[in-house]
């Protein structure tokens, strides 16, 4: 099943699947709302600037290190706190 199949779908949980990537066009999905991403290997997010009705998204414990996101996001829901943990562990010191 392709994700063209999924347009409809609202709400997708892929927390701890190990994803290190996701496809370039999972912003297909046209109708998700809510998009669960946390504790997996990304490094890097697709393009979601057509998941305009995508009101939460979790990022904790990824390995992302910026985060870019259109401005019809309404709202970013991140662990700020294991976030900054990342950062912290995998910076170098001065």
């Amino acid at each position: 099943m392709g994700l063209a199949q999924l347009r409809a779908l609202e709400d997708l949980n892929l927390s701890h699947n190990q994803l290190q990537s996701l496809p370039y066009n999972f912003g297909e999905i046209a109708f998700l709302d809510t998009l669960d991403l946390s504790n997996n290997q990304l490094e890097e997010l697709p393009n979601f600037s057509n998941l305009v009705l995508l009101e939460d998204l979790y990022l904790a414990n990824n390995r992302l290190k910026v985060i870019l996101f259109s401005s019809k996001v309404h709202r970013i829901l991140i662990a700020l706190v294991a976030f900054q943990y990342w950062l912290e562990r995998t910076s170098p010191r001065c």
